[in-house]
């Protein structure tokens, strides 16, 4: 009789840990997955838009032809992962400053400051994107 007790026992024991299994440990991985997969995107698109704006668009990678429309299609990944209000702002905002830029609408003068500013403003963007990598 206390063997039929004891085996009852560790076969009610086996059932509630494979409910808590189920329960809890599978949503636990389901959502550790979900992060991890998310970071890989995020590493992905960052990266390519990291190139991007540290080279001004003049990357051989991206044949973007001084056409804000393709700068955008290459940032758009970006932007869809990016909660960032005031990032994605600033990746607009530098799309627009490049945009002047690269088709002249500027003076050589004003031209150069852009440059410069565009410079800053790309290392500054690609530091945020990297705070953004982290879940």
């Amino acid at each position: 009789m206390d063997w039929v007790s004891l085996v009852g026992a560790a076969g009610i024991g086996a059932i509630l840990i494979k409910i808590i299994d189920i329960v809890w440990l599978q949503k636990a991985l389901e959502k550790s997955e979900h992060k991890k997969w998310l970071r890989n995107q995020k590493l992905a698109v960052f990266t390519e838009l990291s190139e991007l704006l540290l080279s001004i668009g003049l990357s051989n990678k991206h044949n973007i032809d001084n056409n804000p429309y393709e700068f955008y299609a290459v940032a758009s990944k970006s932007l869809l992962l990016i909660e960032n209000e005031e990032l994605q702002k600033q990746i607009n905002t530098f799309i627009v400053d490049w945009d002047k830029l690269i088709n002249k609408k500027l003076t050589e003068t004003k031209s150069d400051e852009l440059y410069d500013k565009l410079t800053a403003k790309s290392k500054v963007i690609v530091n945020e994107l990297q705070k953004n990598l982290e879940i």
